[in-house]
């Protein structure tokens, strides 16, 4: 998991909230969560070496630069033998971590 994916789910679990798809309570709850569950999760910093991959990945790749740094940040884990299941609700993105021989679902 990257770490920007928890301000993404962060403001993903509000916009759903807001779009009245969640509960005020569900919101709650999962906003609750996020520092128990990435604290059991490894977690790839945004660091120089891992943004320094963008560029590849965005010429190979129809990416945002959101989508393009937790790509790179799945490489990363992949590279290290990380266990690995990429999820999202971006065609694009599961699209790429495919084509970069990723395990992807896309999330409906």
């Amino acid at each position: 998991m990257c770490r920007i994916t928890y301000a993404e789910i962060a403001a993903a679990t509000v916009r759903a909230w807001r779009a009245e798809r969640v509960t005020g309570e569900a919101r709650d709850r999962i906003l609750a969560r996020l520092d128990r569950d990435f604290g059991a999760m490894s977690v790839v910093e945004v660091r120089r070496s891992l943004v320094e991959r963008v560029p590849a990945l965005v010429v190979r790749h129809a990416l945002r630069a959101y989508d393009a740094i937790q790509l790179a940040a799945a490489l990363m884990l992949h590279e290290r033998g990380a266990p690995l299941d990429l999820w999202a609700a971006d065609g694009p993105l599961v699209d790429a971590a495919r084509a970069e021989g990723l395990r992807a679902t896309l999330l409906a």
